[in-house]
């Protein structure tokens, strides 16, 4: 309800770091989106498999043309940052976040779909535009042909049901 108010404020201009900014509470908690959003189950069928993947490389495409507004460190994944603790990076745990331990996504499964709080993000914000702006962008409208991301219309089909 709160969420719902606050887009109502920002008609008709919703914008991807506008709903970052809240669903991060102005950037303080990359993981507050789980309060909303519980990743499924890593698909086992290999059609499935296929599905999930073509839809996270249309998502990082998606996301990489609107990257000025997407922090880099809510691009990775949960079990990304597992498997690198202890590694020097530019990239470090979330603030308040142990590296080491379950995700807090999913009641810590270790089957939940490897997805970062930042494809999280981008879904609420495809969802949160009218139907018609969601299309355009998720069909790259006015992009030439050539610089369109490569996936099939039914993975953007499938992006456009889950937002």
């Amino acid at each position: 309800k709160e969420f719902k108010l606050f887009l109502e404020g920002l008609l008709p201009d919703i914008t991807l770091s506008s709903v970052i900014s809240f669903w991060t509470k102005d950037r303080t908690n990359d993981n507050y989106i789980w309060e909303l959003v519980q990743p499924q189950l890593q698909p086992v069928d290999s059609a499935d498999v296929y599905m999930v993947n073509s839809l996270r490389q249309l998502l990082k495409g998606l996301i990489e043309k609107e990257a000025s507004d997407m922090p880099a460190t809510l691009l990775l994944t949960w079990q990304w940052l597992n498997a690198n603790k202890g590694i020097k990076s530019e990239v470090t745990c979330p603030r308040g976040i142990s590296c080491c331990s379950l995700s807090p996504i999913n009641n810590g499964s270790v089957r939940a779909l490897e997805i970062s709080p930042g494809e999280a993000l981008y879904i609420v914000y495809l969802a949160s535009l009218s139907e018609k702006q969601r299309r355009g962008i998720v069909y790259e409208d006015g992009i030439s042909v050539e610089m369109k991301i490569g996936v099939e219309d039914t993975v953007r089909e499938q992006l456009l049901a889950e937002a």
